[in-house]
């Protein structure tokens, strides 16, 4: 199940850098 980890992995990191970097969300 490499790839489910890979994918967990990925939104970690989006998560992460979100959080690092805040952007203002246009709704």
């Amino acid at each position: 199940m490499f790839y489910v980890m890979h994918l967990l992995s990925l939104q970690d990191v989006q998560g992460s850098l979100e959080r690092s970097k805040p952007r203002k969300h246009d709704s």
